[in-house]
């Protein structure tokens, strides 16, 4: 098959127009034509270490929003559509001047086949021949980062799974199973839907833990094994995955995934009497504590929580600093922040159970 081939030129002034056009509300799609890496958030520099998977040339995707970087350029957040990350959503790069993306109003007749016209008026887009290796954080490629995380399986006689999917494929069972006893409240789909699907707020869940300064304690060994049995075999886009399930199971059983939810500290029990449930009022999804003096010593992290971002991260940094870089795992114990937790077995485990991912 002949393939037409458009120039840099052109390309770049094609591209360009389309994106500062801003977007309509029409779905727009997105083709890679190389190794690219898919990031966790917008951010693009050698030290983000947000990379979660590197995504195939041929890969397809609906592009969702997108991000005007201070250099010019783009920063995509695109809904794959095909191949291993089928439904998983990432950001991708896209440089005006030399990009590794074609862009097209809608869905190409025939994916594949020569999509080029001659006109500028005309053109929905262009396919090239290249094919590059994916950039690298740190001197590190994509596969590495994610594999890096599974280094100790291998001498534990364990399965390493390296740029695995974190999301079902299309045609395939959800990463979900239907609940059994203890089900979900619709706002938790805000943090993951019933087919295993981050929501907004799970992506920015997802996205902190990415983070350097908290991947390396999430994706050790054992972090969420008592939680997660299947943990120590999976990449590490599918433990973040496998840890954002934990926190939309423990915002459903704090507050219903309320993200304003008001956390009293007495509660009556059945026999009527009045006992202390919190010594300090909280606040949010995740029953953080309400009064910003009472949380100051908590430090920066916790500053902020009148956002779902906000509270996710004050969150998060609480898990590391009190459980997992002590050397504690996220398992069943008195020392954890959250009731739910240390009564893990009866409130979070069916939630758990549910994640095919893990079990």
């Amino acid at each position: 098959m002949k393939i037409l081939k458009i120039y840099k030129p052109f390309v770049a002034g094609l591209l360009g127009t389309m994106l500062l056009a801003g977007f309509t509300g029409k779905e727009k799609y997105v083709e890679l034509e190389s190794y690219l890496n898919g990031r966790t958030s917008a951010s693009f520099t050698a030290s983000s270490n947000n990379i979660a998977e590197t995504l195939q040339a041929g890969t397809r995707g609906e592009i969702l929003e997108y991000k005007k970087l201070p250099s010019g350029n783009y920063g995509l957040r695109i809904k794959v559509l095909n191949g291993n990350h089928a439904n998983s959503v990432f950001w991708v790069y896209h440089k005006l001047s030399d990009s590794d993306l074609a862009l097209y109003e809608t869905v190409p007749q025939g994916w594949g086949k020569s999509r080029a016209v001659a006109s500028v008026e005309k053109a929905r887009g262009v396919q090239t021949t290249r094919d590059t290796q994916a950039r690298t954080d740190s001197g590190r490629t994509a596969v590495e980062l994610i594999g890096q995380s599974n280094k100790s399986l291998k001498t534990a006689g364990e399965p390493a799974c390296v740029n695995c999917s974190i999301s079902p494929v299309a045609g395939q069972r959800s990463l979900l199973r239907p609940p059994t006893t203890r089900g979900m409240s619709k706002a938790c789909s805000n943090l993951m839907n019933a087919e295993g699907e981050l929501g907004p707020q799970g992506q920015s869940v997802f996205s902190i833990m990415a983070e350097s300064k908290y991947a390396g304690y999430f994706t050790a060994n054992n972090a969420l094994g008592s939680f997660c049995p299947k943990f120590n075999t999976l990449s590490k886009s599918q433990k973040l995955h496998a840890w954002t399930w934990f926190w939309t199971a423990l915002a459903k059983e704090e507050s219903s995934c309320n993200l304003t939810q008001k956390h009293g500290t007495t509660y009556r029990d059945k026999a009527g009497n009045l006992r202390v449930l919190n010594p300090r009022e909280g606040y949010g999804m995740w029953a953080l504590e309400r009064d910003r003096n009472v949380r100051a010593w908590r430090g920066a992290a916790c500053s902020n929580i009148g956002t779902a971002e906000g509270q996710a991260r004050c969150s998060i940094d609480i898990m590391m600093q009190t459980q997992l870089s002590k050397g504690r795992t996220a398992g069943v114990n008195s020392m954890s922040y959250w009731g739910p937790v240390r009564r893990g077995n009866t409130q979070l485990m069916p939630h758990m159970r549910r994640l095919s991912l893990c079990f």
